[in-house]
């Protein structure tokens, strides 16, 4: 038996970088926007994973009107 393989990731669709700001905010780059489909008012939800890597999804708001 040999030794396994490292796991290879393919390279990210999109990579932007953002600075944070006082507050700890930060304006997330158009072609993210973009690839998340958000907009202003709605949410973003970050995960982290053991390993380090951080998920970001985006969530619409849809009114209940």
């Amino acid at each position: 038996m040999g030794v396994p393989a490292a796991k290879v990731e393919p390279p990210p669709r999109v990579r932007a970088r953002a600075r944070v700001r006082a507050k700890a905010q930060l304006t997330l780059p158009e072609d993210i926007r973009r690839a998340l489909h958000i907009g202003e008012g709605d949410e973003v939800e970050f995960s982290l994973h053991d390993d380090g890597t951080v998920t970001v999804r985006g969530f619409v708001s849809i009114p209940t009107d």
